[in-house]
């Protein structure tokens, strides 16, 4: 039973582990390695990214209901936020073959049992970390952004700057890039 629950909200549940949910993520990663390391020169990281965050935050959203190992939820947490980085904070990826490695060898580390141990967690963010560089920041991507361009949060200046510079057909609908 999760930690965290009062008992007489946790009698009755019969909640699985947080660990049952790992493939969910195992599975995004290993497609975002196979796709990004064979990904072009004109093509943005941006996608993977987003598929792999969207997983990863939803796995955040439950691993305080499930019981989750506490090396394993400081790492979701410092996932995300990482993922976050690379989609609206000030860094960017442009190694993408190495991107690619390395969310095979998180992939690899997560299939494992017994699951990897925070060492392992610890060296992968750090290798992730490596990857980033300074990038412009919101209002500086905003003067690379062609004017007809309609954007809602940094996120989205972010993804019209990465398909503008690779000079792709685009419109934004709402909060979403149209390819």
């Amino acid at each position: 039973m999760p930690a965290n629950l009062p008992p007489e909200l946790s009698a009755g549940l019969d909640l699985p582990a947080f660990t049952d949910r790992l493939p969910d993520l195992g599975q995004v990663l290993r497609t975002a390695s196979r796709d990004i390391a064979a990904a072009g020169l004109n093509q943005s990281y941006i996608p993977y990214w987003e598929d792999v965050y969207q997983v990863a935050h939803s796995l955040k959203g439950v691993m305080y209901i499930l019981s989750c190992p506490p090396e394993l939820e400081a790492f979701m947490m410092e996932l995300n936020a990482a993922l976050l980085a690379g989609l609206a904070g000030p860094l960017v990826c442009r190694d993408l073959k190495a991107a690619g490695k390395a969310f095979g060898a998180l992939s690899e580390g997560l299939d494992q049992s017994p699951l990897p141990g925070a060492a392992f967690y610890a060296q992968w963010i750090a290798g992730f970390h490596g990857l980033y560089s300074e990038d412009v920041d919101h209002d500086a991507r905003m003067n690379e952004v062609p004017a007809h361009l309609f954007y809602v949060n940094e996120q989205v200046s972010k993804k019209a700057r990465e398909i503008s510079l690779l000079g792709l057909n685009h419109c934004v609908v709402e909060d979403q890039i149209l390819l």
